[in-house]
């Protein structure tokens, strides 16, 4: 049968897409989502089908048995064994009809673990995406103590810090994508083509842009994963989440965009995204001495703000009336921007704390 015509019962037999519930990878991930893009009126009874895989996947696993319960199980048979005539029934036989039955279910729960537990195996691994690569990758491997230069097909640069290592096509001709898989860390100058996105598959994460600069920090044993925005736009979701939102067709809300001065972090252990500042923010590249000034004489509180929003590309969302014009002097030397935002806060009775990576400016301000 097609799979064009395919129902629930079919989904849940159909060994490549249990093997995307389980164990998804890029070959996989572009299968079922182009299926998706053919089949749209297909999405509900895929959701329903990945459901009911992760839930037995879930219940099948809380019923493996531990080794003291199993050691326990074989005293017990053996204790059994020992214990009956020298010519039993059939075990079978032995058994009333609803133990018989109960045990049959038990085997078949042991076995179906089994089955599904070799699915689960450290399926986004460096290995595992660049194993499931159907056609021949260039890898480089960062064995020394220094960084090491790393020219792509389309002239993008990656900086591959020490244990680290980076996979990618010997062209990218011929696809709509430009794909590379990293695990370490490495920092990315990536060619601008509109036409043409750049994706980075690093274990669970997988970063999007058209063309800007990046640091990807993804080692295969760290609890967190790390995307730092140096210049542009840079679109992050983990593998799990998006595969989530296309099932539920909202796949804006999988994706998280961060800007320069912005960090997304992955917890492995909570499987979701956190977006935040960078520990010491810095001015933008494009930013001019005149951006920032170091001085202030009398100068509206709100136009202070709107410079240094300028100057850093960061958000800073306060009251107009509260604070807009409350007028300060002050003058900065090599403060950070946090002790900066800091001191002009206390200048006008105000606090700020940090959200979604904007600084939210609070208090009653000079009125």
């Amino acid at each position: 049968m097609s799979d064009e015509n395919y129902q629930l019962d079919d989904f849940l037999s159909d060994e490549y897409f249990k093997r995307w519930v389980l164990s998804p990878d890029v070959e996989s991930d572009r299968y079922w989502n182009d299926y998706l893009l053919r089949n749209p009126d297909k999405r509900a009874v895929m959701r329903h089908a990945r459901f009911l895989l992760i839930q037995l996947h879930q219940d099948l696993d809380q019923l493996k048995p531990r080794e003291y319960q199993v050691e326990s199980m074989w005293d017990q048979i053996e204790k059994q064994t020992l214990s009956q005539p020298s010519h039993p029934k059939s075990l079978w036989a032995r058994m009333p009809r609803w133990t018989a039955s109960v045990a049959a279910a038990m085997i078949l729960v042991v076995i179906g673990w089994l089955a599904w537990s070799n699915l689960t195996i450290n399926e986004y691994s460096y290995a595992c995406q660049t194993a499931s690569i159907q056609h021949s990758l260039t890898e480089k491997i960062n064995e020394g103590q220094g960084d090491l230069l790393v020219i792509l097909p389309d002239s993008s640069r990656i900086t591959l810090k020490p244990h680290s290592r980076v996979s990618f096509p010997i062209a990218f001709n011929g696809s709509d994508k430009r794909e590379v898989y990293l695990t370490g860390e490495a920092f990315f100058q990536v060619s601008k083509n509109i036409n043409r996105p750049f994706y980075v598959y690093s274990h669970e994460l997988v970063t999007k842009v058209l063309g800007t600069s990046f640091t990807i920090k993804a080692f295969e044993k760290s609890k967190e994963l790390e995307v730092i925005v140096t210049t542009g736009k840079v679109s992050v979701y983990s593998r799990k989440s998006l595969m989530e939102s296309i099932l539920e067709n909202k796949e804006s809300e999988a994706t998280t965009m961060i800007t320069p001065n912005q960090r997304v972090q992955y917890s492995r252990s909570h499987e979701a995204l956190q977006k935040s500042l960078v520990d010491k923010p810095v001015p933008l590249p494009s930013a001019k001495w005149t951006d920032m000034p170091n001085s202030f004489r009398e100068v509206p509180v709100g136009k202070i703000f709107d410079t240094i929003q300028r100057a850093y590309g960061i958000d800073i969302q306060y009251d107009p009336v509260a604070h807009g014009d409350c007028l300060l002097t002050a003058s900065f030397g090599k403060e950070t921007l946090f002790e900066k935002i800091d001191l002009i806060c206390k200048g006008i009775e105000a606090t700020y704390r940090i959200e979604n990576a904007q600084f939210i400016i609070e208090g009653r301000g000079c009125h």
